[in-house]
């Protein structure tokens, strides 16, 4: 079976020994193809191998069947065949209630990357389609799992929208919400995604009905009580919430003060940068810690002041207000580093000086211009360059955080 492979192996300084190039027959095409379908998780690399292989004989399929690593592609092309392969989203949803359909997270996983996105967004059809298509699914046990599973995917689908995030889809965006809201799974993708929604929505402006939803799911993602390692989580929503513009500032203002009375029992447990966040976002709203029971008779000193110590800090990022927010926690907390803050919007003397020397570097990427964040990348070598999720200021300490969290060997520099 390996007779195939003996020609892609000539070396190239044979080829003209050996004469005019063979001619690929449809089975060496066929293998070519499924060893692609077993290196490249791709719907278009699957229908390749449905067309090359159903140009071959029943003796030609059954000795592929015989030889890895063709049979381990040739189930997932069979199960296809038997069961078609979704082309949509709503098509997906529509098949998602058949047990027959085992590849279902794995379509989607591809989907997401392969799908169409730009053509019916916006459209309200399309639209109501998909949402009506997500609240069908809700209907059967298998397809509201299966779905509950796949809502990150739809969410990265989503975000492939160039101009994400659009108002016309905001039917979508609510639904999603709810969607993660009302699932069981409460893992680093469900917070992750919900955040992207959150924000899309209270980017595009929302009724004082819709705006209490997206409040409502928020406080059911965040459940009874939330632990240490959700803290950032909320806090970055808090923040997303505090930056947009309310058509309810009661609603709103309710909700904040809720957030940051939830935090109060675990304030002595946060870590010295969490803490300071906790501190900055009470203050911008004009309260006191004091005022929710918190006592800030806490030992600032722990493990991340104490590698902060000494450190040069850079930010980059256009919300400038996040950076000097940033900037003013770290210090409170290890008075001894160094934070600058930049948002020049490209390669300057001054950005290249920050890359070249800065122990860590944090970019926050949806704050950033896409030429100045390239010139970071250049001049930054293999020193460490963080990316903060978010536009806030906790993102920006979030990032900083799971990065000494990870690295702990020692020396920063590298």
């Amino acid at each position: 079976m390996l007779g195939w492979i003996v020609d892609r192996l000539a070396p190239v300084t044979a080829v003209e020994e050996l004469g005019p190039a063979i001619e690929s027959t449809p089975l060496d095409r066929a293998r070519d193809a499924l060893v692609q379908v077993d290196a490249v998780e791709s719907v278009d690399a699957v229908s390749v191998a449905l067309a090359a292989l159903g140009k071959l004989s029943s003796d030609e399929l059954s000795r592929l069947r015989q030889a890895e690593p063709f049979r381990s592609a040739l189930k997932v092309t069979d199960d296809v065949a038997e069961t078609g392969l979704p082309a949509s989203w709503i098509e997906w949803l529509a098949r998602a209630a058949e047990p027959s359909f085992a590849l279902a997270l794995d379509v989607a996983r591809r989907g997401k990357d392969e799908w169409p996105i730009e053509l019916g967004a916006g459209d309200p059809i399309a639209v109501q389609g998909l949402v009506a298509a997500l609240d069908q699914a809700q209907g059967n046990e298998i397809a509201a799992e299966r779905t509950a599973q796949a809502l990150p995917f739809i969410v990265a689908w989503l975000q492939r929208d160039p101009a994400f995030p659009r108002s016309a889809m905001i039917p979508i965006y609510a639904s999603l919400l709810t969607l993660f809201a009302l699932g069981p799974a409460r893992g680093v993708s469900t917070y992750e995604s919900s955040q992207i929604l959150v924000s899309a929505l209270l980017t595009t402006g929302l009724s004082p009905k819709a705006y209490q939803a997206v409040i409502a799911d928020v406080v059911e993602l965040a459940g009874q009580g939330f632990g240490v390692d959700m803290v950032y989580w909320v806090l970055e929503i808090t923040e997303e919430f505090m930056r947009a513009s309310t058509p309810d500032a009661d609603a709103r203002a309710s909700f904040l003060h809720s957030v940051l009375a939830r935090v109060a029992p675990i304030y002595g447990r946060l870590t010295s940068l969490q803490r300071a966040a906790v501190a900055r976002l009470a203050q911008e709203l004009g309260w006191t810690l004091q005022s929710f029971g918190i006592s800030t008779n806490v030992a600032k000193a722990d493990e991340i002041s104490t590698r902060l110590d000494g450190l040069r800090i850079a930010i980059y990022s256009l919300t400038e207000s996040s950076s000097r927010q940033a900037k003013a926690a770290i210090e409170e907390i290890a008075p001894t580093a160094f934070v600058d803050c930049n948002a020049d919007h490209g390669g300057t003397a001054r950005l290249r000086a920050l890359a070249e020397n800065a122990d860590i570097f944090v970019v926050a990427w949806l704050s950033a211009k896409h030429a100045a964040t390239e010139f970071i990348r250049e001049h930054r070598a293999h020193r460490p360059l963080l990316y903060a999720q978010g536009r806030g200021f906790s993102s920006i300490l979030r990032a900083i955080e799971d990065y000494l969290a990870h690295d702990r060997r020692g020396s920063l520099l590298s």
